[in-house]
């Protein structure tokens, strides 16, 4: 048995409609420029991934990373992630993992370790 609602269905659906809406319009889709910055900042985190884990041997020469791991990391939508990855696919740098490329393949050896000193140049 379900409690008393204070919001009529009507008015639910309304405010359903809205609070959808408003969503929508905060996803917005990134330009370009906003996509590549995102791109760069990801390869980052997976040099940096890379760098942490002292591997003994050679290190891999790919990182995996997860859309939601990336989402939760950089504060942006699963959307936004999956484009920055997609200009990252286009560029040769990622591929996405079957079956439901939820996972991502970055490359990393194909792509020069930058310093601290050239990033802040």
């Amino acid at each position: 048995m379900k409690g008393p609602h204070l919001i009529g269905s009507g008015l639910r659906e309304q405010l359903q409609g809205i609070f959808h809406r408003l969503k929508r319009r905060l996803e917005r889709r990134r330009n370009i420029e906003e996509l590549c910055g995102l791109a760069d900042l990801m390869i980052d985190y997976a040099q940096t991934i890379q760098l942490q884990e002292g591997w003994a041997a050679p290190p891999p020469q790919y990182i995996i990373v997860g859309i939601q791991e990336l989402a939760s990391r950089f504060k942006e939508t699963p959307r936004t992630i999956k484009d920055a990855l997609l200009v990252l696919n286009l560029a040769g740098h990622a591929d996405p993992l079957p079956p439901r490329r939820q996972y991502w393949k970055v490359k990393l050896s194909e792509i020069p370790i930058r310093r601290e000193e050239e990033k802040a140049a």
